[in-house]
């Protein structure tokens, strides 16, 4: 079983190729041997969207580029996480030594070309 990698486009400020992006981060799972039930979700948003996130869940203000969330935690308030234990299939498949990933990623496109520029960084969608 391959990890799954799932993608949404919610901002127009810069193009991004999904197609293009969920095969690389396939690629690179399956390099790092991250398989077996693990999720990605890639989700690309505006500057507004992100900063609003920053500042909720890590007490930060203003836009960043990227964002990372493990699913099996929970955000009880700025920098602080909480981390959930799961039963069933997912805790079951640790045990035998099989590692389950459940990971939401936030990308801000106008932020990273920003700083790209910033630091004369070629960027591609």
């Amino acid at each position: 079983m391959t990890a799954q990698v799932f993608a949404a486009n919610e901002q127009s400020d810069r193009p991004v190729d999904l197609a293009r992006l969920v095969a690389l981060a396939e690629r690179v799972l399956a390099d790092r041997g991250i398989s077996d039930g693990a999720e990605l979700s890639l989700m690309f948003v505006d500057e507004t969207a992100i900063a609003g996130l920053n500042e909720r869940f890590l007490g930060r203000k203003g836009p960043t580029d990227v964002l990372s969330f493990p699913i099996e935690d929970e955000l009880i308030g700025p920098g602080h996480v909480r981390t959930r234990r799961r039963a069933g299939p997912a805790r079951a498949r640790r045990a035998r030594g099989h590692a389950t990933s459940h990971r939401d990623v936030v990308i801000c496109p106008e932020r990273a070309w920003k700083q790209a520029t910033q630091h004369a960084v070629a960027l591609r969608g």
